[in-house]
């Protein structure tokens, strides 16, 4: 048997979470070794067949132009269709599996011209929402559709020349959805990472049958808690949705707090508001309790994982997963943050979340555990528990069991 995972952004081109999973995935087929043969076809900066712990790596040349998306969503998919049939005809592929979009189209469009079997792996919202299930006042929107366009562009308070780009992409994306939604129900067979995601499948008409299997992680040795110190890890994109705006008022707030108890907070992402969190540091001067480090590579990050007692997930959006939960348990930290999503189903008790979007809620909640360092002891101990629930091999077993029997 022999299986192409499909997907547009491969190692060493880590954009998010997507291709975190993706490359985690195929590090566990080599080092257990199983049967299957696999290959990966993927986007570059220029075509090229490389090699990645000996798999072979399939490139086409991704179109990376400044033009509208569904402009540059169609180019790809072309370039992306043209090799992944090529590779397919050459290496006798039995199984594409892919991971979203433009892989998924590509993919369908292989099945239907030669007949290899499709496994679609549904990560986000992107099937069916451009946004990603936004907030509109304190309600999550859970379905694109045209009533609800209009409230999704305007909800960000931005110029009228984004307003209006923003509009035609919303547009663009609603009257694209239903056939992205049929590509994914003429897969074989689709899983998706949680329940909650599942749910919003469903919710958006997918009658085929969905296998949960999470994300998931190596588990290390358990972290001690006595080698931690007094940090708050934030690790996420600097954007709107994922809190960092209610993070950076819950620190003007107890800000003496946190210079009293010895803690500071450390923010690793990247996004559009970069350059703001960097003037708020300088101007409420928070250079003593809080420390940018912006982008950062995944084996810093473990250190980080490791030297920190809280994780601080004030994401607002519906989250599918959160992979940085379980990267954060593995290492023994607690949780805080908001009751968005997936986010309460995978951190089950390892932490504390408070009502989405309540900025004074999750204040307190930090100011609290601030002052009781003890809970914080207990809930690491929880976390470390609650990571294993997500062991790679686990999850990889049940790739394995959905290939054999597709």
């Amino acid at each position: 048997m022999k299986i192409c995972i499909a997907h547009e952004y491969f190692y060493p081109e880590i954009v998010g979470g997507i291709e975190q999973s993706i490359k985690m995935m195929i590090d566990w087929l080599i080092e257990n070794k199983t049967k299957i043969e696999f290959i990966v076809v993927t986007s570059g900066k220029r075509r090229s067949i490389d090699y990645y712990k000996g798999i072979k790596i399939y490139r086409y040349r991704r179109f990376d132009k400044k033009l509208p998306y569904l402009l540059r969503y169609k180019i790809n998919v072309k370039r992306f269709e043209k090799l992944l049939l090529d590779v397919c005809k050459k290496e006798n592929v039995d199984i594409v599996h892919s991971h979203f979009l433009i892989s998924t189209e590509s993919s369908i469009a292989i099945k239907n011209k030669i007949g290899t079997r499709v496994i679609t792996t549904v990560r986000d919202h992107g099937f069916y929402c451009k946004e990603g299930c936004p907030l509109i006042g304190k309600e999550i929107c859970n379905v694109c559709s045209y009533m609800g366009l209009l409230k999704c562009t305007l909800r960000k308070k931005e110029n009228i020349v984004r307003i209006f780009s923003n509009f035609m992409s919303t547009l663009i994306f609603v009257n694209n959805r239903e056939r992205w939604l049929n590509l994914l129900e003429n897969s074989d067979l689709i899983t998706s990472t949680s329940q909650f995601l599942k749910n919003c499948l469903i919710k958006n008409g997918i009658s085929k049958d969905i296998y949960v299997i999470p994300n998931f992680i190596d588990i290390e040795e358990k972290a001690n808690f006595n080698n931690k110190v007094n940090t708050i890890l934030f690790v996420g994109r600097l954007i709107p949705e994922k809190g960092i705006n209610d993070l950076l008022k819950i620190v003007k707030q107890i800000k003496n707090k946190f210079k009293q108890k010895g803690w500071k907070i450390i923010i690793c992402g990247d996004g559009y508001l970069k350059r703001k969190v960097k003037s708020t540091i300088k101007k409420h001067s928070l250079e003593g309790v809080i420390e940018f480090k912006g982008s950062i590579e995944y084996e810093k990050l473990k250190n980080l994982y490791k030297n920190s007692k809280i994780l601080i997930f004030p994401s607002k959006w519906a989250e599918p997963f959160g992979r940085v939960i379980i990267e954060a348990m593995n290492y023994g930290c607690m949780i805080i943050g908001y009751d968005s999503g997936a986010t309460s189903e995978i951190l089950g008790d390892a932490g504390v979340l408070v009502n989405n979007g309540n900025i004074d809620e999750l204040s307190s909640t930090i100011s609290h555990f601030l002052d009781n360092p003890k809970k914080i002891e207990k809930f690491s101990v929880k976390a470390t528990k609650r990571a294993k629930v997500f062991e790679s091999n686990k999850a990889m077993k049940k790739y394995l069991k959905l290939y054999q029997g597709v």
